[in-house]
């Protein structure tokens, strides 16, 4: 499994890695979620029909027409704009096939990488959530950015 080879780098900033030790821990995920959107949208990322991260979708409100966009790279494959490219064509397909006006990113304040990323995209930084996300027994900060759909491709 792909996490696996690299779960010591994924887990600083991927709080669900070291839930993750089986296909079973994925569809159980899956199938704890209500509906399509709340359970999530994810793309496999290939790189030379090689499996190297996902980006997708998640914490769907539909009610309000929004979305959060969620990716990982094995760190080999990091640094070269394979993200960011990725994340660019889920987002073309979310404003273009679907209602989602609003897609938020939550970042880690010194994952840098993912800042830069967001920032090239024309995600707009809107604040800190302070303590939001439980990595094992601490809360962690995040950085909170947002993409309108009026906004994309700008």
């Amino acid at each position: 499994m792909l996490i696996e080879q690299h779960r010591s780098l994924l887990r600083r900033f991927m709080n669900w890695v070291d839930n993750t030790t089986a296909a079973a821990d994925v569809n159980y995920y899956i199938l704890s979620q209500d509906g399509f959107w709340k359970a999530g949208l994810t793309y496999g990322i290939l790189w030379e029909e090689e499996l190297v991260g996902t980006v997708g979708f998640h914490h769907a409100d539909l009610r309000n027409d929004r979305s959060e966009v969620g990716y990982w790279l094995a760190p080999p494959f990091q640094r070269r704009g394979i993200a960011g490219r990725a994340v660019d064509l889920a987002l073309d397909a979310a404003f273009h096939y679907t209602s989602v006006n609003r897609v938020d990113a939550k970042v880690q304040p010194d994952n840098n990488s993912s800042i830069k990323l967001l920032e090239r995209l024309g995600f707009v930084f809107e604040g800190v959530e302070r303590g939001g996300v439980r990595f094992g027994k601490e809360y962690r900060d995040h950085r909170i950015y947002s993409l309108l759909r009026g906004d994309y491709g700008q």
